[in-house]
């Protein structure tokens, strides 16, 4: 247990790190190895979600989980600033809300009753519904759920995630041009950007059933707050170099 303890603590770090790195493109946007690396954030902060939902109990009671979830609900709001102000043209909510409905699908799936499926069924619909809004859409409220069946199931629900990780891509900026713009090739960069997508559940999958056996220092309650705080962060370093180029 303390082994998979620590694996679940490295895959948050690189979670972390490789959302900095994407997140850095909004100071060097000429630079689109930060876009690729960054395909790893999302898909890995759903498998340590998935993590975390697999690890409780089959029998625990779910009143138990509120306070995570009501602390995913208040980082939401939290992180809504810092992130119109990195991005004041975004056309959807920050992070939050996505993986708050899919710790909500994964909870109501891992206590296996009809009740559950019939929460599961309704978040999914409300996720639906909240579709053009969400980060990563609908497919990306399904993806922590994808990732607990790929942890609890094994191979053909880790294609699965996999297969959502890259489908949610698909609505990335970046890539979409690559499928909407008329006579687009198809480039190197958008493959990488989608391939990197792909692999992110396997190889974070893969790093959960590794033994850890270097101390990692554990990601607790603070790494709420690293979310809207990078992104404030980032957005005061932007302001800095536009004002340097201007001097």
């Amino acid at each position: 247990m303390q082994q998979r303890a620590k694996a679940q603590d490295l895959l948050k770090w690189i979670a972390m790190l490789t959302m900095v790195i994407d997140h850095l493109r909004f100071v060097f946007p000429d630079s689109p190895a930060l876009i690729i690396i960054g395909r790893f954030a999302f898909p890995l902060f759903c498998l340590a979600i998935a993590a975390n939902v697999q690890r409780l109990p089959s029998n625990a009671a779910i009143n138990h989980q509120f306070p995570y979830l009501v602390r995913l609900g208040i980082f939401a709001l939290i992180s809504e600033l810092p992130y119109r102000l990195l991005r004041p043209d975004a056309d959807t909510l920050n992070i939050m809300p996505t993986l708050l409905l899919g710790l909500l699908i994964c909870f109501a799936l891992h206590y296996q009753s009809r009740i559950g499926l019939l929460l599961a069924v309704t978040f999914s619909g409300l996720a639906l519904l909240l579709h053009p809004w969400l980060m990563y859409g609908a497919l990306g409220v399904l993806l922590p759920a994808a990732c607990l069946a790929g942890l609890r199931y094994g191979h053909g629900f880790i294609l699965l995630a996999m297969l959502l990780s890259a489908l949610c891509n698909t609505s990335f900026d970046t890539l979409s041009t690559g499928f909407n713009a008329p006579n687009t090739t198809f480039n190197l960069h958008q493959c990488l950007l989608l391939f990197t997508a792909l692999m992110a559940p396997a190889l974070g999958i893969f790093l959960l059933r590794q033994p850890i056996r270097f101390a990692v220092y554990p990601v607790t309650g603070w790494g709420y707050w690293f979310y809207p705080a990078h992104l404030l962060i980032i957005y005061l370093i932007k302001i800095f170099k536009y004002q340097l180029i201007k001097l």
